[in-house]
């Protein structure tokens, strides 16, 4: 009996230290609810899962104009210090601005960072210095701003094109009463990175091949000149993975827990 009792002691403790915790943080012009169908799968395996919705996204109805990027980071951190050990931070897109600016606060919280289809930055600067060099992005050309700038919109008939091409015709349909304004200070803000913080975080970044919102080639750019990024992953999608391939994006960061 005390065997067995020892046995299921043992296992029980193998279980708890194999468990990893995700924070997956969404990107802009979304909300929480973009993991939706990526939570399951990876709590299926064992994994705490943690999803964020920032301020001013989703039901959240934050007043856009007192929003900044150090808000966002708040909700992140303080959700992070609530878990007992170190995570796996997800990024989506604009979140990658978010999650670096963490990982400079806290990195002995993050285990990894994790890059998808993100922006990934350099010291000093901000989503808008980078975005502007993305050239071949649609994003930015099909803006439709609010009177007093504080928020931004993207032309609803040019919305699936540039977000999710390669979705099916029902998402194509519904992706432009899906997608709110975007609180537009945020991307005014820039982040300090330092090599002794951020640059000793381990990184990986998924890139994403189809994509007309944030280009491959631009995505291939900041990885290039970070220089850190630890492993890339490819996918042959547009710039909603968890959209249009689900299992293989799921099974990537199932992957990267054991890297």
């Amino acid at each position: 009996m005390r065997i067995s009792i020892f046995i299921f002691l043992l296992l029980t403790a193998s279980a708890a230290l194999a468990q990893n915790t995700y924070v997956l943080v969404h990107g802009a012009f979304a909300d929480v609810h973009v993991w939706d169908k990526v939570k399951p799968l990876i709590a299926a395996k064992g994994n705490k899962v943690v999803t964020i919705n920032l301020p001013g996204h989703g039901a959240d109805t934050t007043d856009p104009h007192i929003l900044n990027l150090q808000m966002y980071v708040k909700v992140v951190a303080d959700s992070i210090n609530a878990q007992p050990g170190k995570v796996i931070l997800v990024g989506h897109s604009m979140a990658g601005m978010i999650i670096s600016a963490v990982a400079e606060q806290m990195p002995d919280k993050i285990k990894c960072l994790v890059y998808v289809a993100a922006y990934l930055p350099q010291n000093g600067e901000s989503l808008r210095s980078l975005s502007s060099r993305d050239t071949a992005s649609l994003v930015g050309r099909n803006f439709e701003y609010a009177k007093d700038y504080s928020t931004a919109r993207m032309k609803p008939d040019a919305i699936a094109s540039i977000i999710c091409d390669d979705c099916g015709p029902a998402i194509k349909k519904t992706l432009p009463s899906y997608l709110k304004a975007e609180p537009l200070g945020p991307f005014n803000d820039k982040v300090s990175l330092s090599p002794e913080k951020f640059g000793q975080v381990v990184k990986y970044y998924i890139f994403t091949t189809q994509d007309r919102s944030i280009s491959y080639p631009f995505q291939q750019s900041m990885v290039n000149a970070n220089g850190t990024v630890k492993k890339k992953f490819t996918m042959q999608t547009s710039h909603l993975p968890f959209v249009v391939k689900l299992n293989e994006l799921t099974n990537i960061l199932l992957a990267i827990r054991g890297l």
